[in-house]
């Protein structure tokens, strides 16, 4: 784009009134808008070329693009933005991109006549097509940010969800069950809450699997972020609540709930599926309820 811009020439040159006239007619301001955009680029170096830093480049090149090449161009980046509302992996709304095919087809399909009229009615396809350049460069930023959101909380989780249970597991691997040992050497209640927060870590995880990137990006990342910090606490106090209401004796022991009062290698294993069941349904229940209440 650098080199097109250095290498710019008018768009069209046509004999009027024994004159020749270009266009755009305010060539020279537009040429030198160009070089001082080139100069900044320049200035801020390769490095720092995002989307985002090259998008005014391309939008002022749009000026000097005959009109074949408008077209061309128009279709190129209606056919960029159908990649995203096309693919499953995606979550681009596909009547919006319906919205936009519609508006630029029909700019193109208005491009008839003589040359010199076609390139007045292309004044509203190089101003559709600049807004659809920003639109493209807006998603593409926004899927990228949400999906290295989504994608770093799925790294740190994972391993915090093996951090979990280990902490939660290392008593029982270390001391395992015995009649002659105390029962808060082997399983108390702190490994009850490590294993609710990695229950909880699991449910969040979960929930990330069928993720709106776009949408996080754009508008949920905070609260994405939040929702993983919060499921571990959520998670901590759930093994506790649960552990608290088996050892005071509300729910019975049997042959599905841990005898805390007796424990055996059977109640230790009931312990771990109470324990992390109990994180993944605290913080799923709290998740709706919080929906319900925001809604």
């Amino acid at each position: 784009m650098i080199q097109e811009a250095n290498n710019v020439r008018p768009r069209l040159t046509i004999q009027k009134d024994d004159q020749q006239v270009q266009r755009p007619r305010d060539f020279d301001h537009l040429k030198e808008k160009l070089d001082d955009e080139v100069k900044r680029l320049r200035r801020i170096g390769p490095a720092a070329w995002t989307n985002y830093q090259v998008l005014t480049l391309d939008r002022l090149l749009i000026d000097f693009l005959p009109i074949e090449d408008l077209k061309a161009r128009a279709k190129s980046s209606l056919a960029d933005l159908a990649e995203y509302a096309e693919g499953d992996a995606f979550s681009y709304d596909v009547r919006l991109f319906s919205e936009w095919e519609n508006t630029i087809n029909k700019d193109i399909d208005d491009c008839t006549g003589e040359k010199d009229k076609q390139d007045c009615i292309a004044n509203k396809l190089r101003a559709d097509l600049r807004s659809l350049l920003e639109h493209v460069a807006n998603y593409e930023s926004n899927w990228a940010q949400g999906k290295t959101i989504v994608h770093g909380i799925r790294i740190c989780g994972s391993a915090a969800v093996l951090a979990f249970l280990f902490m939660g597991l290392l008593a029982a691997i270390y001391d395992p069950p015995n009649p002659a040992s105390p029962f808060w050497s082997q399983f108390g209640i702190l490994q009850w809450g490590f294993l609710g927060s990695a229950g909880a870590l699991t449910s969040v995880l979960h929930g990330l699997r069928d993720s709106d990137d776009v949408e996080v990006g754009n508008t949920r990342g905070v609260q994405v972020l939040w929702r993983t910090v919060l499921g571990a606490t959520l998670g901590f106090v759930a093994g506790i609540l649960i552990f608290s209401i088996l050892a005071g004796g509300l729910i019975a022991a049997g042959s599905a709930v841990p005898d805390l009062a007796d424990i055996k290698s059977k109640d230790v294993y009931l312990s771990i599926v109470w324990a992390v069941s109990a994180g993944m349904g605290f913080e799923t229940v709290f998740q709706r309820v919080r929906s319900v209440v925001a809604s």
